[in-house]
């Protein structure tokens, strides 16, 4: 997740197109992990993607009219071939396009809490498998549990991508380039503020939040709700004027 935001930062600053290729293998269950946490506008995953590579296309022309500064991919490495989807991409939008593949990184870093403890408590059922002389099997957590299993049973199992999950992936793919898009507006417009607009802004704000705190120990009861004095939103509408 750190490592897509850091692409994300020179991703935006050079306003180009990324495709970051997160392990998996057949699976794409990590991808849309690393999808949602990052806010990507588009996932890739084998269990979904059509090979459609128009789609793709044309959703990042349409983010880029709509004023996005980068478009982050998430690819599986299930689909792969990032280096060349990146130079397709290039080609066909004229849009800077980089696929950075994250590789063994993924694997490194400072486990948590969670990662500690879990590790402790397989680590225990393990030893106490053997000692009661079972063999050949996989320590595992399952709903809320410290589980095993045979090992044939393990490796034939297979991690599947919630359809829930997927389908508010892709809720949030839409939300993200239309919201980003609403914050890149306000954002281009208050770079265009003056200095005396800017300094109403700031007196419209001082006189918002200190009426609120005159007005709170006048409130009703506990759990009425509070009705706010239209002076104080006039009087911060005329310092705007």
């Amino acid at each position: 997740m750190e490592a897509i935001d850091k692409v994300r930062d020179t991703s935006t600053s050079h306003e180009r197109c990324s495709i970051i290729e997160v392990m998996g293998r057949n699976a794409g269950y990590l991808a849309v992990w690393c999808g949602i946490a990052n806010g990507a506008e588009d996932i890739l995953i084998p269990e979904k993607y059509d090979y459609d590579e128009q789609k793709l296309i044309d959703n990042i022309v349409e983010s880029r009219k709509k004023g996005k500064k980068h478009h982050i991919i998430v690819n599986a490495e299930g689909i792969g071939h990032s280096e060349a989807m990146a130079k397709r991409i290039e080609a066909a939008t004229g849009i800077e396009t980089r696929a950075t593949i994250l590789g063994h990184m993924q694997r490194g870093g400072n486990p948590t809490c969670k990662d500690r403890v879990y590790a402790s408590m397989m680590g225990a059922l393990a030893v106490d498998l053997l000692v009661a002389g079972k063999r050949s099997r996989v320590v595992g957590y399952r709903h809320g549990e410290f589980v095993d299993f045979d090992i044939n049973e393990a490796l034939a199992m297979q991690k599947n991508v919630d359809s829930y999950m997927w389908r508010s992936a892709i809720l949030f793919l839409t939300t993200t380039i239309n919201k980003k898009y609403e914050l890149e507006k306000v954002s281009d417009g208050l770079h265009k503020l003056n200095t005396s607009q800017i300094i109403a802004l700031g007196f419209a704000g001082v006189i918002f939040v200190g009426g609120l705190i005159l007005w709170m120990p006048f409130c009703s009861a506990p759990g009425q709700a509070v009705t706010f004095p239209d002076a104080v939103f006039t009087a911060a509408t005329s310092v705007c004027v």
